[in-house]
């Protein structure tokens, strides 16, 4: 991007986060006023604030269709939160020049971000009918590293579409930073959000309160006459369960201790009402949550584990909605400032979880014609780029298949000559569909930037990883914790094994400890889509012989 060209976009942005945009979008303002200074005067009457709330959207920006219904995907969801009476709130117009953009993405990419104008009535006639004096759009984190009409742009359509769709904050994610530190900020630029984390903090503070370029821990967003008082976490785990690579220098504190000593000082910003949003699962935020009911919280908006959740702890409702925009959590809250705070000033009144989707006979009108365009254009250029058929499946597997990963893994071992293949359940991001196999296919089940290692390891420490249950491996069987060879013989636990990984568990992501065991690897350097995809187009499955076919035990019956 031109300098002339980016000082325009980026400090547009610059200007909409800090004015706040003409829609009613956000302020960013000061801290408030301090414990020996009076808060806001009270209202004459009672204020409504909504609060909206998705996590691990993963770059779902296009609907998925299943049995028949249309899940999630930005257009459906804007349609939704138009019903629910967020009527243009914080949103910025994304404008989109086919043909611009070029994996990896071109330094002049075709984006611009401008204020956004109110689109005239969709289809149906209706208008969007405010229901509160403020609403505010957040998220849990995991933004970004998704299907190809995401992932091929390192995110960025994704951070345009949280724009589009005016987000106020969010949670950091432990994927956030899959396409490296420089892209996240300009996907921040991007977006516009405001990422937060209490418990982010370079690992030379040894108080963890210091601060990062990348996060802060809360955000105070007014809107409407309400201050909201928004804190954010990532798990502790960041560094296990994302590219431990991206994270040097970052150290992630125990969420309880942050919140110990961030909540009290965000009541101390003379807000109306303080929410946590937590990439982090509701099982573990529940518990926390009930040993302080003196925090006051209005609610907890949780993800990183794609399980639905509805529950209450301490007054505040701890709510997880699915991923890839599938869901979202909906909490109203009363606030009548003549009531003291923090106890009594916000009351949820009312939350739940709001499935996105609509029947594929009668789908969901749209609000937004141009969204719409502008997604028409990203996937047509995915499909122009990506759309090369590699293959056929019969019937396809799930995403959580332990077969869909013997296809990658089985890849790898035969095209580096390896006794052993290694991923997990977790690195498979999407189903294998009945059909054709498409390059965009295999980007959509394989999204990350991992490239593969050749590494050699012991028996014994093979076996012991191999007890993980979210393994997938190709040239042993595992059962209940014990490996034999594919012809039955047992594992030797005294031979060195050649063993191929991405670098990702090679650095020890997922627990794995295969950088403890070889500390001189082969790195290829080659993404671990490749040998996939190679090995697909070598073998031909068609609808004939299709990709199960090859994949059966024993010579695969695929044309060679």
């Amino acid at each position: 991007m031109g300098a002339d060209r980016a000082a325009r976009v980026l400090g547009a942005l610059g200007v909409l986060g800090l004015l706040g945009c003409p829609g009613g979008g956000p302020a960013v303002v000061p801290p408030g006023p301090t414990p020996s200074e009076p808060g806001p005067p009270a209202t004459a009457r009672a204020l409504h604030a909504t609060i909206f709330f998705t996590s691990d959207e993963h770059g779902g920006l296009l609907p998925n269709e299943r049995d028949g219904r249309r899940f999630g995907g930005v257009g459906p969801l804007l349609a939704h939160l138009r019903g629910d009476g967020r009527c243009g709130e914080g949103e910025r117009a994304v404008a989109f020049v086919p043909g611009t953009w070029a994996p990896p993405l071109a330094p002049d990419a075709g984006l611009t971000i401008a204020a956004a104008e109110p689109e005239p009535p969709g289809p149906t006639g209706t208008a969007c009918e405010t229901r509160a004096d403020a609403t505010f759009l957040l998220s849990g984190g995991d933004n970004y590293t998704g299907p190809p009409v995401s992932g091929l742009y390192r995110g960025e359509t994704t951070a345009a579409a949280l724009a589009r769709l005016g987000y106020d904050a969010s949670a950091l994610g432990n994927h956030d930073f899959d396409f490296g530190r420089e892209q996240f900020l300009r996907n921040r630029a991007v977006s516009g959000v405001r990422y937060l984390a209490a418990n982010l903090h370079a690992t030379d503070d040894a108080s963890g309160t210091g601060s990062t370029p990348f996060a802060e821990p809360y955000a105070v967003l007014e809107r409407g006459g309400v201050r909201l008082g928004v804190v954010g976490l990532a798990t502790k785990e960041t560094p296990k369960v994302g590219a431990a690579k991206l994270f040097v220098g970052l150290g992630f504190e125990d969420e309880e201790q942050a919140l110990v000593r961030t909540v009290p000082e965000v009541w101390r910003q003379g807000v109306d009402a303080v929410v946590v949003v937590a990439h982090v699962c509701h099982d573990e935020m529940e518990p926390i949550v009930a040993r302080h009911p003196e925090w006051h919280l209005a609610f907890v908006g949780t993800g990183h584990c794609h399980e639905t959740h509805l529950g209450v702890q301490a007054g505040a409702p701890v709510v997880a909605p699915d991923w890839r925009f599938e869901h979202y959590a909906r909490v109203t809250l009363d606030i009548d400032r003549s009531r003291p705070a923090p106890a009594e000033r916000a009351r949820p009144t009312s939350h739940e979880l709001v499935a996105v989707g609509s029947s594929l006979a009668q789908p969901q009108p749209s609000r937004a014609a141009s969204l719409d365009a502008t997604l028409a254009g990203w996937q047509a250029e995915v499909d122009a780029k990506l759309g090369e058929v590699v293959g056929h499946a019969r019937a396809g597997y799930p995403r959580r298949s332990a077969t869909l990963g013997r296809w990658m893994t089985r890849a790898w071992r035969e095209t580096y000559g390896a006794d052993v293949a290694v991923t997990t359940l977790g690195a498979i991001r999407d189903d294998l569909p009945a059909g054709a196999i498409r390059v965009a296919t295999v980007y959509a089940i394989m999204p990350f930037d991992n490239d593969l290692v050749v590494c050699t390891v012991p028996g014994d420490a093979l076996a012991a990883m191999l007890r993980e249950p979210k393994a997938v491996v190709s040239g042993l069987v595992c059962q209940d914790g014990r490996c034999t060879h594919e012809d039955g013989s047992p594992l030797d636990r005294a031979r060195r094994y050649r063993v191929v990984v991405t670098d990702f568990l090679f650095h020890g992501g997922d627990g794995f400890r295969f950088h403890e065991v070889d500390p001189s690897p082969t790195f290829t350097g080659v993404n671990w889509r490749e040998p996939v995809l190679a090995w697909t187009r070598a073998h031909a499955p068609d609808e004939a012989h299709p990709l199960e076919a090859a994949l059966a035990p024993g010579p695969a019956p695929g044309r060679r």
